[in-house]
């Protein structure tokens, strides 16, 4: 395959990870966020949320709009995802590239599912917390963009740097749910990057692929999985009454299509992927 010529939009947790994969493969790559890593001549300085202020480099073949929030105010979501994606979408546009492809990250939080039963991509999404709307929008403006396009919707990501819930276990804070079993979807971040970059040079893609490990878990059985390996009690099961539905529901997100596409996991379940952790170092 002829080198490809890359922008990874919002070079964060995943799109770090992502651009090292693609450079590693060959691929000219180049980043962009608001406080670009120092030193590096491939990381541009921009902000999504004001395409205008933008300076591409030319001839791009592949967009990858990896750009992500934590814990921020709904108008925010707006501003990047629906505001800011619209506006890099008409400048790509404007500027005359020709992409082979336009992938946009999204999430499985989509799906307001809570009894904890199968979704993939052709289960219907309506979600219905504000943020996770404007991810609905996103997907919609990337599906009516004039190039070709993927949307990955990824589950939770855990992987080096992201260990809340191993701490968790380590200082017997966690807490086990009682009653009906209430599932966790996620992926770890190597193999996340992995399938973004199979999914963006695939020849050919679907448009919607979830991007999840090969076995949705049972919360409860996790932790006590985590506990063992850390030498620490299982964790107590929580007053029924004062543990809320987790923010992403309760559902078990198939990856039978991305599996069907020629991808295959690393860390297919949470058991090889904590283990790369070095569960027994944990503090």
């Amino acid at each position: 395959m002829k080198p490809a010529r890359i922008l990874i939009a919002g070079s964060g947790y995943i799109g770090a990870a992502l651009a090292a994969l693609l450079r590693n493969r060959g691929h000219t790559v180049w980043t962009l966020r608001r406080t670009p890593a120092p030193h590096d001549p491939w990381a541009l300085r921009g902000d999504l949320t004001r395409p205008d202020s933008l300076s591409l480099p030319d001839r791009l073949t592949h967009v990858l709009f990896c750009a992500g929030l934590q814990r921020a105010a709904p108008e925010d979501y707006e501003a990047l995802f629906v505001r800011g994606l619209q506006g890099l979408l008409e400048r790509l546009t404007g500027d005359g590239h020709d992409l082979r492809r336009f992938l946009f990250t999204s999430t499985t939080g989509l799906y307001d599912v809570t009894d904890g039963r199968w979704v993939d991509e052709d289960t219907a999404a309506h979600p219905k917390r504000e943020t996770a709307k404007y991810y609905q929008q996103a997907e919609l403006q990337t599906q009516s963009a004039p190039f070709p396009s993927v949307i990955a919707r990824l589950s939770g990501l855990y992987g080096p740097g992201r260990t809340r819930l191993l701490r968790s276990v380590a200082e017997g804070t966690a807490l086990r749910v009682p009653g009906a079993i209430r599932y966790v979807n996620h992926i770890h971040r190597d193999d996340a990057a992995a399938a973004l970059a199979h999914l963006a040079l695939l020849p050919t893609a679907q448009p919607l692929y979830l991007v999840t490990d090969n076995e949705p878990a049972d919360r409860n059985e996790l932790l006590c999985w985590v506990a063992d390996r850390l030498g620490r009690p299982h964790p107590p099961f929580a007053d029924e009454t004062s543990m809320p539905l987790p923010r992403g529901g309760n559902k078990r997100c198939s990856n039978r299509r991305l599996r069907a596409s020629g991808f295959a996991c690393r860390y297919a379940t949470y058991r090889e992927g904590y283990a790369a952790l070095k569960l027994g170092t944990q503090k």
